[in-house]
């Protein structure tokens, strides 16, 4: 009779099993580092000279409603909060960032970023002088999206649809 004696565990036993692993933890890593995106170019509070607010008050009627934010106290506390979160941006695996809100920041006419305002706890944004490929995201907390909102001074819209539907 043959005795057969095994050592260590299955991983040790089997290099086979050791790469498939190893390469699961690499293409995870490589994943999320590719999806990774700078910051947003936040100038200070008093380069921004308006703040340009807009939405659609149903997902199928196309009617936009607008605010603009000209307060420098306003704008000040708007910029501080989006300063205080300017981390953690992430590339879009799939659709762009795109929330009922659309903010424009702006200085004597000329667009210095946009962000967008999700349905759930999220914001997403580009720079001025970007386009679409270079648009990002956050996730941020419950509260702080609804504080967002009230530094805006818009309501919190849900996604809904006129009883047509």
């Amino acid at each position: 009779m043959i005795k057969y004696r095994m050592q260590g565990n299955c991983f040790t036993r089997n290099p086979f099993i050791v790469a498939i692993i190893l390469v699961l933890i690499f293409s995870y890593s490589c994943t999320s580092y590719f999806l990774r995106a700078a910051p947003l170019t936040i100038p200070a509070p008093d380069q921004v000279d308006r703040i340009v607010v807009s939405w659609q008050d149903s997902l199928d009627i196309p009617v936009v409603s607008k605010k603009i934010i000209n307060d420098p106290d306003q704008i000040a506390q708007v910029i501080g909060f989006l300063k205080a979160h300017n981390r953690g941006w992430q590339k879009p695996e799939t659709a762009d960032p795109v929330g009922p809100y659309t903010v424009t920041f702006e200085h004597n006419g000329h667009v210095l970023f946009i962000i967008w305002i999700g349905f759930v706890p999220w914001i997403g944004g580009r720079n001025g002088d970007q386009d679409g490929k270079d648009n990002r995201y956050i996730i941020i907390s419950p509260e702080d999206w609804h504080k967002l909102h009230e530094f805006l001074g818009v309501p919190i819209k849900e996604p809904h649809y006129s009883s047509s539907h």
